[in-house]
């Protein structure tokens, strides 16, 4: 047996070694090339330059340590990362009820995410406004020490977007930090394979676009220092109710951004700021292959149970550990929202439905995959 997972552990070794020396011809390849560099700027050149000498640096530097920490991570079960991956499956973008879903999913193609494509050590929760978050980050806060990881926040709270430039920074952040990690940050995914990098575990949550929207409205006028000086008196007394019949033609006034959502899971690029459609297949795409997990927050309980299965190096224990907590977590829930009559909601449903196709599909994929954990 030992002999076995010793030859299992060399393969995983001689793998790395390959991928690297596959990495630095593509990168030699890439960035000596006039046709991908001859548009940049000598600036531009030097940064990625140096980026690229860098992050190398550190990939060779990690490797033997990554080594020693997947044998020990995944002794017992050397596919527990993939868990999740191997039951995520296609789905359709029509909108179905819970029941449907189930129908549904019975007889879908799983679709398994491609191997050897991620860091396991470094986890990204670019979390989406108002969806749970504050609730997750305290769980997450509990768990570091006992999970034997570091956890990292940015202030940076309303910058949800990056420049080409900072795009490049946050990149290299996130390469060279200490691992295992968990940083946070309300950010729009970034795609690090496109700079020829591992992608580190992607996490978010979810919610009902609806319901998302109506806790941000109450949430930057009433609780938000920073938001508070963007409205006038008037505007930080009035209800979502008034400020949607006042503002019907533009519902950003009352901070309803129709693809939010779209862009959260789709990135920086100008494509899925310009391009609705491409915005949409690349955002669901996204879900499916780069987001280890997403979890909804009508179903934080069932979320946290799964995410525990999903990446137990940072979540082991999480589900005990969160009922232990619940009761104080749920103190930091704000009530004070006024909610929006029937009709209206219906007309932000209708307002949001770039919003709702891709909520449904990361609803019917958390379906599909609590059916199969039997939870």
């Amino acid at each position: 047996m030992r002999t076995s997972a010793n030859r299992t552990y060399l393969q995983f070794y001689i793998l790395g070694i390959c991928t690297l020396a596959a990495q630095t011809l593509i990168y030699f390849h890439y960035f000596t090339s006039t046709n991908n560099l001859g548009h940049q700027t000598t600036s531009q050149k030097d940064t990625i330059s140096l980026f690229h000498t860098l992050t190398m640096k550190e990939h060779f530097s990690d490797w033997n340590d990554d080594l020693d920490e997947i044998k020990a991570t995944h002794a017992n079960d050397p596919n527990s990362i993939e868990n999740f991956n191997n039951i995520m499956i296609s789905m359709s973008r029509q909108n179905m009820s819970n029941g449907d879903i189930n129908d549904s999913i019975k007889n879908m193609t799983i679709k398994p995410f491609p191997k050897f494509k991620k860091d396991p050590f470094k986890l990204i929760y670019n979390r989406l406004p108002k969806c749970g978050s504050t609730t997750m980050l305290l769980l997450i806060t509990l768990l570091q020490e006992k999970n034997h990881f570091i956890y990292q926040t940015s202030g940076a709270y309303h910058n949800y977007t990056f420049s080409e430039t900072k795009e490049f920074e946050f990149v290299h952040q996130i390469t060279t930090i200490r691992k295992p990690v968990v940083f946070d940050k309300h950010t729009y995914f970034v795609d690090f394979s496109k700079y020829g990098l591992p992608m580190p575990l992607y996490m978010n949550m979810i919610r009902d676009p609806v319901d998302q929207a109506v806790s941000m409205f109450y949430y930057n006028r009433r609780h938000s220092v920073n938001m508070q000086t963007r409205y006038t008196a008037e505007e930080l007394n009035m209800t979502l109710e008034e400020c949607i019949d006042q503002h019907s033609d533009d519902l950003t006034h009352c901070d309803i951004t129709h693809d939010m959502y779209t862009l959260w899971f789709c990135g920086n690029s100008d494509e899925c700021s310009n391009n609705r459609t491409y915005a949409m297949q690349r955002a669901r795409m996204n879900i499916e292959k780069n987001y280890t997990f997403v979890g909804l927050t009508e179903y934080f309980d069932e979320s946290i149970i799964m995410i525990e299965k999903v990446i137990p190096r940072f979540f082991k224990g999480a589900a005990p550990l969160y009922q232990q907590h619940k009761k104080t977590m749920m103190k930091s829930k704000r009530t004070n929202k006024i909610q929006p009559s029937e009709h209206t909601k219906v007309f932000m449903k209708f307002k949001l439905s770039d919003a709702y196709e891709i909520y449904n599909f990361a609803k019917q994929r958390f379906f599909h995959a609590k059916m199969k954990m039997n939870l």
